[in-house]
């Protein structure tokens, strides 16, 4: 089953002199993922310069009960490779359902 969701990939708390490896390896990922611009950007965030890769629509996700939680320890293992020590990497997934403001209030069973 294939379902729209809207994706966000972020590494915290990583060793600061990794940044340009990060990002590479973030871009390099998400690109072989077949997630790339302008679907998908690639950025330092907020106050404490996290990175983060997200969509800026929905995407379609086949089979995403299988590839969320692949995709999301892929993340980790890349995350913590590059940055020589562990750190904190997300998969953030919505619904795209969960983000419209539908009148339409039928949740449908993933399974």
């Amino acid at each position: 089953m294939s379902v729209n969701l809207n994706l966000s990939f972020e590494i915290h708390d990583f060793d600061r002199s990794k940044s340009d490896e990060l990002f590479a390896a973030a871009k390099q990922f998400l690109d072989a993922e077949g997630l790339r611009p302008p679907e998908v950007l690639v950025d330092f965030l907020g106050t404490e310069g996290y990175l983060a890769g997200y969509t800026v629509s929905p995407v379609i996700i086949s089979a995403s009960y299988k590839w969320v939680p692949d995709v999301t320890a892929r993340w980790q293992q890349m995350a913590a490779k590059i940055n020589g020590a562990p750190c904190r990497a997300l998969v953030n997934v919505e619904h795209e359902e969960e983000t419209e403001d539908d009148e339409d209030d039928t949740l449908v069973d993933p399974s």
